[in-house]
């Protein structure tokens, strides 16, 4: 038997893109944290159903052969201001531009570079006594990820969704059973003693989500086993959404940025080392008014737009500094 408690999750860019990066001992340390593990293969199928003077059908041609897998992790550091976290390959194939601030940080920002960065990703089911597993392999695989709090003093919750290659289902025993070696250290932060603006106002929210909406579509290959090369970014749809409690136009009018087409900042600080920010965000809907704690809230929902021509990086996250 299986034990669902005991799957993992591992990862390897391509190097070079949609060439199958293997898992194996030798990289174990490519394993990560993460929970809510899915994975759901598809395969085409070509139906045969022809005038034979009867209502039955002839066996279905099976063809092109993809992977969808969701996994979610928890916002952790990566330990050190310079160390990049676990889920930094992660971001990249989600679009994300990493760039090591020397020995003072690291960012990784939005942008329209990484639309074809595919890592490898597999998922290991284990048995009872952990002597067989099974190893679900996808390829070519690219993203999108959503950032979510539920309530103050909850980590920031990552979730992912990754398409691509489905590279097939095969069993390992004895010298070839993978192993997660060490996984990261690190502890995700609670939300607390957190510094959250929105276009120049705090904001006392309890849920925040931050979708970076990518769209995520497959690029056929007849070349390939699976007829399939691998997944591929071509658009994005990024949105804010959060529910402060509603205040007075004095103290806080969004109702004349929303109207006025006004663009601003937003920030958020996650503990001491990470900050979650985006340039421009613009109300799209404000003041649909819920309650929490018997309190009214402001619904609000944001787009994060890009600041300039030459500027696309609508989001971005930052473990330490830039200086």
């Amino acid at each position: 038997m299986f034990l669902a408690q005991k799957k993992l999750i591992g990862l390897k860019l391509d190097a070079p893109a949609y060439v199958e990066g293997g898992m194996s001992l030798a990289n174990s340390d490519l394993f990560f944290r993460a929970d809510n593990l899915k994975y759901t293969p598809a395969i085409a199928e070509y139906a045969r159903k022809y005038a034979t003077g009867d209502l039955a059908k002839y066996a279905s041609v099976m063809g092109k052969r993809d992977l969808t897998i969701a996994f979610s992790l928890d916002l952790a550091w990566g330990g050190a201001v310079a160390t990049a976290p676990e889920w930094d390959s992660l971001l990249q194939s989600c679009g994300f531009t990493k760039t090591a601030y020397t020995t003072t940080g690291i960012g990784w920002a939005l942008g329209s570079i990484n639309v074809a960065r595919p890592l490898t990703l597999w998922i290991v089911e284990m048995n009872e006594a952990s002597t067989a597993q099974m190893l679900i392999k996808g390829a070519g695989m690219c993203g999108s990820v959503k950032f979510s709090m539920a309530k103050v003093g909850d980590p920031i919750k990552m979730d992912f969704e990754f398409k691509g290659v489905f590279g097939g289902i095969v069993d390992a025993t004895g010298s070839s059973l993978l192993s997660h070696g060490t996984f990261v250290a690190s502890s995700p932060d609670a939300v607390l003693a957190s510094t959250v603006t929105a276009m120049g106002y705090a904001l006392d929210m309890e849920k925040i989500e931050i979708n970076i909406g990518n769209k995520v579509e497959l690029i056929t290959d007849p070349a390939r086993a699976a007829g399939i090369r691998g997944g591929i970014i071509v658009s994005r749809e990024p949105k804010l959404t959060a529910d402060p409690y509603l205040d007075s136009i004095a103290n806080k009018d969004f109702l004349t940025k929303w109207t006025g087409n006004t663009t601003g900042a937003f920030s958020m600080t996650v503990g001491t080392h990470l900050t979650l920010s985006a340039p421009a965000q613009q109300i799209i809907k404000a003041y649909d008014g819920g309650a929490r704690n018997e309190l009214t809230t402001n619904a609000l929902d944001f787009n994060l737009t890009r600041t300039s021509d030459s500027v696309d990086a609508e989001f971005e996250i930052l473990q330490g500094s830039k200086t």
